[in-house]
């Protein structure tokens, strides 16, 4: 029997990939596969596309980025949800820097369901690691020069998101955010 997010032995990478995000939608094994596939999204070449493809993957990864909003208000996100939100935000940003699948992320208005971490007051460490990944979506999509993307992100509110954060936020934020669209 195959414990927690080890994918069977195989030659077939995308194999191991599959079965990962196949796992995700288990509330048993998500952390896991959640970390595994975060961990190593770089090495998936393909892993934008599957995630996108896979039936109920980006509602699973919805899911545990809205989940946060509640606790995001009363201060009450615990270590654990924060690393799962970041880990989720973070397969989002895969998904919005493939060619594949950036064009489909942003006509799904996706990038919205960052923007509460992004407009968050509070400073404190956790609400910084939430504010710098939903900042590395944003970036991803704004370094692209792409018409319909450059105009989905002026058509939003990113730009006094980007503002507060820059008022909010801690250096790294700060930078990142500036370094965003300025």
């Amino acid at each position: 029997m195959i414990s927690g997010a080890t994918a069977p032995v195989t030659s077939n990478p995308p194999a191991r990939v599959r079965y990962l995000i196949q796992r995700l939608a288990s509330e048993e094994t998500r952390d896991q596969s959640l970390d595994v596939l975060c961990k190593n999204r770089l090495a998936y070449g393909n892993l934008a596309v599957l995630l996108w493809n896979s039936f109920g993957t980006m509602r699973v990864l919805l899911k545990i980025i809205t989940s946060a909003y509640r606790p995001l208000l009363s201060d009450g996100l615990t270590e654990r949800a924060v690393t799962q939100v970041c880990n989720a935000i973070a397969l989002f940003q895969s998904v919005a820097s493939h060619p594949n699948t950036r064009i489909l992320f942003i006509r799904a208005t996706m990038p919205v369901y960052l923007y509460p971490f992004l407009n968050t007051m509070n400073n404190e460490r956790s609400y910084e690691c939430l504010r710098i990944t939903s900042l590395g979506v944003i970036g991803s999509l704004a370094k692209v020069q792409d018409p319909e993307v450059i105009e989905y992100l002026l058509s939003t509110q990113i730009f006094p998101s980007c503002l507060r954060c820059m008022e909010v936020g801690k250096t790294l934020s700060r930078t990142v955010s500036h370094c965003t669209f300025f």
